[in-house]
């Protein structure tokens, strides 16, 4: 997969965005892209799979058969598939089961929380809004700090909505939008202190690959 890289214009509009949400509102927002959140290496067990099968099969067929034709079978049906496969990763991505997705973008953004120091805030009122661009998906973390007034405000189902407003436009219309909505309605219920401190950075951080290659 290319390059993670955010453009200047998109890194600008990504840091403004998570400036004015915190110009609202006591939150501090932490905005990290993943180009994916898994290699999604299960699928490249298939070409082995079908190769074991297609020779079985040739076993018990009662006749015999050339050195050549063993060899293009084998260059059919593992060879090719395989190279396939580890050349696209987005073809492994769609042959894996959407549970097996699911988690690993989860997992990945928790790991981004931790790695990120998102729970560090004084008043522990951290957010990551993670997403990740190979699976169009995107999750959002609250600190307990947040959690909690979330919980007071009737407003537990408001991450949800933020990451479906990010799921559902394309990169980076539909994070910024998400930002924006969850900047609005925290600025009802959580104003920032009169003395406010940037504790966390605003430029979003870029992921290359599943083991955090920053670009």
């Amino acid at each position: 997969m290319k390059s993670n890289r955010l453009s200047p214009a998109t890194q600008e509009a990504l840091r403004s965005a998570v400036s004015r949400l915190e110009d609202r509102t006591a939150a501090e927002l932490v905005v990290v892209v993943s180009d994916r959140s898994s290699e999604y290496l299960a699928p490249l067990m298939a070409p082995g799979f079908l190769s074991v099968g297609v020779f079985t099969a040739l076993m018990l067929v009662p006749r015999e058969f050339s050195v050549g034709f063993i060899v293009w079978a084998a260059l059919l049906t593992f060879t090719l598939p395989h190279i396939v496969l580890v050349a696209v990763p987005r073809l492994r991505f769609l042959l894996t089961s959407r549970q097996a997705v699911t988690s690993a973008i989860e997992a990945r953004a928790h790991e981004a929380f931790s790695r990120e120091r998102v729970c560090d805030t004084r008043d522990r009122e951290g957010i990551l809004l993670y997403c990740s661009r190979l699976e169009r998906s995107a999750v959002i973390l609250c600190d307990r700090g947040i959690r909690r007034v979330l919980r007071e405000q009737d407003l537990e189902g408001l991450p949800g909505e933020c990451t479906d407003l990010a799921k559902g436009r394309p990169f980076p219309e539909g994070v910024l939008a998400a930002i924006d909505h969850l900047g609005r309605e925290l600025g009802r219920v959580s104003p920032p202190a009169e003395y406010r401190v940037n504790e966390l950075p605003d430029d979003p951080t870029t992921l290359n690959g599943a083991r955090d290659q920053r670009s």
